[in-house]
């Protein structure tokens, strides 16, 4: 039960208004409360409560409704309209990822693999991007003039590494020999087998590129050399070559390097021990 004096106007004019001008008795259980909701809360229905009979109805926002009814696994994303969707990182082949959804824990990211195995390389070549598509690499295995051991039958030479067969070259005192079983010898592994008996005073040299992945003889200089001066025992190379990389001809015949023998190497230049004819014709090949 309340009571509410009334006030007249010169209680108000003043302002004498205290506690004796209102009584305010409750009977049983009273409640004065005002429903104010919360975030991601909104009130449908305060009608009742206005009335002082039913309930206020409180239902989430669109945002945290939407959140409720998502299905599905993902990352959680709102929309602009306030929706919310699931969604899975994906990316182009320059990437790979793994756990794209953050179901089995934090998404990973890393640079999907080149043209090319891991390794040192010379030279690369890259697309638009930067990225790698393909290389070759230092040509630190190449072997030159390398003297064959006999096995004693003069049909079967020792080589001391495994040979990349398409770019290895085998001579006989000199001249180059032609490489199939129905030429003038095979490689199987380290062993050069010829098609027929060598004489016992042939010297067998061979140069070669051993076991080496994604070499490449695109590093391989091969030129016909003019004489240096008038001597005509010092041919310069247009490059310095890398060293004992050099395997140099006079007329086709392979030469041997070494005081002992046909040349020595100062720096860019062969230096024959003997000097050559003005008709001979002096090339090599090398690597620089």
């Amino acid at each position: 039960m309340s009571v509410l004096q009334q006030i007249n106007k010169a209680q108000l004019k003043a302002h004498i208004i205290d506690l004796s001008h209102i009584d305010v008795t409750t009977i049983g259980k009273s409640l004065i409360t005002k429903i104010i909701p919360g975030t991601g809360l909104i009130i449908s229905n305060s009608t009742g409560a206005d009335a002082g009979t039913g309930a206020v109805t409180l239902q989430l926002d669109d945002s945290l409704s939407s959140l409720a009814n998502l299905t599905g696994t993902g990352l959680v994303t709102r929309l602009i309209d306030g929706s919310v969707v699931a969604r899975s990182l994906e990316v182009s082949s320059n990437l790979t990822i793994s756990n794209g959804d953050g179901v089995l824990g934090n998404p990973s990211l890393d640079l999907s693999n080149t043209g090319v195995t891991a390794g040192t390389y010379k030279y690369l070549t890259t697309d638009s991007k930067g990225r790698i598509t393909s290389g070759y690499k230092f040509l630190d295995h190449w072997v030159a003039n390398e003297i064959l051991i006999d096995s004693g039958d003069h049909i079967n030479y020792t080589i001391s590494n495994t040979p990349v067969t398409s770019a290895t070259m085998i001579f006989v005192s000199g001249a180059k020999q032609t490489p199939g079983s129905d030429k003038d010898y095979t490689i199987n592994g380290t062993t050069v087998t010829f098609t027929s008996p060598n004489l016992a005073i042939d010297v067998i040299t061979a140069c070669y590129y051993w076991n080496e992945i994604n070499a490449s003889i695109n590093d391989n200089i091969h030129e016909v050399i003019p004489a240096f001066d008038g001597t005509r025992q010092r041919f310069r190379l247009s490059y310095l070559p890398i060293i004992d990389s050099q395997v140099v001809f006079l007329n086709g015949l392979l030469q041997r390097p070494g005081n002992l023998y046909d040349y020595t190497m100062e720096g860019q230049d062969i230096v024959f021990i003997d000097a050559t004819d003005t008709t001979d014709i002096v090339s090599a090949l090398y690597m620089r």
